[in-house]
């Protein structure tokens, strides 16, 4: 049987998702920060683009099936780093298949498109992802009282 196919659009393309987004998001590490998932429905909602920021969603047959954004800071304490690839979630059933990297590939065209040069991330457990889609590592440091990985791309 053949796998539908996935489409990548601006959350404000499909805002019917934004409640499942916001919830997907919550779930993966928002849950720490002060903003219900509505109140980060909202907030992904108003990320329309084009540019920074922005809001993506990989969809197929009409589910919601994973997000990334393009955020003007994701890293705090870092307000001189900018800007950042941030929020890039698969639902764990859609996991493997690749729209990980379709998001990802996603931003950075957004980003190349609006000119920008450099992107930052920050990760704990998906190193080896950005390092194979050609992110390098910068530094070390703390989020949320853990360790974490910062990582660039350099935009050609």
């Amino acid at each position: 049987m053949d796998r539908p196919a996935v489409l990548i659009r601006r959350l404000s393309e499909v805002p019917q998702h934004a409640p499942a987004i916001a919830q997907l998001v919550w779930a993966q590490g928002w849950a720490n920060n002060t903003l219900s998932p509505a109140e980060l429905a909202g907030r992904l909602r108003a990320q329309a683009g084009p540019g920074v920021p922005s809001t993506f969603v990989a969809e197929a047959d009409g589910r919601p099936l994973g997000t990334a954004s393009l955020e003007p800071h994701d890293l705090p304490g870092r307000a001189d780093l900018s800007p950042w690839l941030a929020n890039v979630v698969v639902v764990e059933a859609a996991r493997g298949a690749g729209i990980g990297a379709m998001l990802v590939r996603r931003v950075e065209r957004e980003a190349q498109a609006a000119g920008i040069a450099r992107l930052w991330l920050y990760t704990r457990r998906a190193r080896p992802l950005y390092l194979r889609l050609g992110w390098t590592d910068a530094f070390v440091t703390e989020a949320g009282g853990k360790e974490v990985f910062v990582m660039r791309r350099d935009l050609d």
